[in-house]
């Protein structure tokens, strides 16, 4: 069920191209998210989606930023996940919670928050494909617990509006 909703296809679709462009996880070396995501003054440097292309690789905020602008470029909702020193991405599918739960071998390999069904997954992993990237996604929710927060990059445009550039 979840397989056949057109948001999962677009993501994956989405996820491979990155792959086959190239992306690349690197650590960011004057401020890592893991480090100054424990200092609630702290500011961290993001790169605009174009310099990640441009790049072909980021921290893990970089490529969760590129991820979601790809996919909300098309229509396609999208929330960041933070667990503590980390932060990856989340897909909106267009089914809800009940046709999610159909489908009981996959329902607890997805976050419901609000009435939406979303698909974690992990952006710093394009080379092993994107199968790993939703499993470890799903790992990295269910391991932190309470500490796993979702963010809907729409809900977050309220209060920092979306920058544009020229």
């Amino acid at each position: 069920a979840v397989v056949a909703d057109l948001n999962f296809r677009v993501a994956m679709a989405m996820y491979q191209a990155l792959a086959l462009y190239g992306m690349s996880y690197v650590v960011d070396p004057k401020s890592s998210y893991a480090d100054l995501s424990k200092q609630e003054q702290a500011i961290d440097y993001l790169q605009f989606p174009r310099q990640t292309l441009k790049y072909r690789s980021g921290d893990c905020d970089d490529l969760s930023i590129l991820f979601n602008s790809l996919l909300e470029a098309v229509g396609i909702e999208t929330a960041f996940v933070t667990v503590p020193g980390h932060i990856f991405s989340a897909v909106a599918l267009s089914m809800s919670p009940e046709e999610a739960t159909r489908g009981l071998t996959q329902a607890e390999r997805l976050i419901v928050q609000d009435g939406v069904v979303y698909l974690p997954i992990e952006a710093t992993m394009f080379s092993k494909g994107f199968n790993a990237a939703w499993v470890e996604g799903v790992r990295q929710w269910r391991e932190a617990g309470k500490d796993a927060k979702l963010i809907p990059v729409r809900e977050a445009w309220k209060t920092y509006e979306a920058v544009g550039l020229r």
